[in-house]
């Protein structure tokens, strides 16, 4: 039996990022599983991620803010990653890769 699970825009955003020169395949992310596992194979899928602690750290500063609506979209990114902090998950670019694009295909 196969089972999928759809990482199309999350292997699309981490993609870009490479694309951009602002992740490369040896960097380190967090990631946010699902707190449940998918029913019958106990896989805990990813469902979302963050750049690294420091990178982390460096964006949370007020010298990262370029405008007022970057100021806005910034602040919820520094909720959402406080309040998932504590289920974050160390992983390596190119292993969550991996992982998605195994995952990421049609049963």
């Amino acid at each position: 039996m196969k089972i999928s699970y759809d990482y199309t825009i999350l292997i699309r955003e981490i993609r870009e990022e490479l694309e951009e020169g602002i992740l490369s395949l040896s960097d380190s992310v967090q990631i946010l599983r699902a707190p449940d596992p998918l029913p019958g194979i106990g896989y805990y899928p990813i469902i979302d991620w963050y750049y690294d602690v420091n990178t982390m750290r460096e964006m949370v500063s007020p010298e990262f803010i370029d405008d007022e609506e970057d100021d806005e979209e910034r602040k919820e990114m520094v909720r959402n990653y406080f309040r998932d902090y504590e289920h974050l998950e160390l992983i390596g670019v190119s292993d969550l890769l991996a992982e998605m694009e195994e995952w990421n295909r049609i049963i």
